[in-house]
């Protein structure tokens, strides 16, 4: 196989990729059951008019990476399919970070407190959602052409750094 071809079949990160947006799908299913409870802070926080825009936005791109992970296995264009992959995946930590900024500065002077961020009410699980898919791009990167431990070291500590970034970055965020 040449460098510029792509496998035949999906590999480890996008199976792992499509096995954690099924556990991303299941995450938000459960935060839209906790809307009934009338006087929570979820249900509250869902009142605000942008927010299950959003997290329907999430969800579409949660079944999209399962799509295209599937969408893989069958076409001729699996280069396209990861690109596109990829894309969806910047799209997730974008839309993820963007609703924890807004969640963090909607608080002031509301009614509620969301007391269990930067995971939750927000869409795929907030950080966790943005950890996932930032380590399918680091796991894609050309650190790829690194072999044996040298390439799970590097992936392993950039994987790492970007969960030690988004925590710096959370609490400059909540400050």
């Amino acid at each position: 196989m040449s460098q510029r071809e792509v496998q035949r079949w999906p590999g480890f990160a996008e199976w792992l990729l499509a096995l954690a947006a099924m556990a991303l799908i299941a995450a938000e299913v459960q935060t839209r059951q906790d809307i009934v409870r009338v006087q929570s802070s979820t249900a509250y926080y869902f009142d605000t008019s942008w927010v299950p825009h959003l997290h329907l936005a999430a969800t579409v791109l949660d079944v999209l990476v399962f799509l295209l992970v599937g969408l893989w296995i069958v076409t001729p264009w699996r280069g396209r399919v990861r690109a596109v992959l990829g894309a969806v995946c910047v799209v997730a930590i974008v839309l993820g970070w963007g609703e924890l900024v807004y969640a963090v500065r909607a608080q002031d002077g509301a009614v509620y407190r969301l007391l269990d961020l930067p995971f939750r009410p927000i869409n795929n699980l907030g950080v966790i959602g943005a950890q996932v898919f930032g380590t399918y791009l680091i796991l894609r990167s050309p650190t790829r052409r690194l072999k044996g431990w040298r390439w799970f070291l590097v992936a392993a500590m950039l994987s790492i750094g970007l969960w030690v970034f988004q925590n710096v970055l959370w609490r400059i965020v909540s400050a």
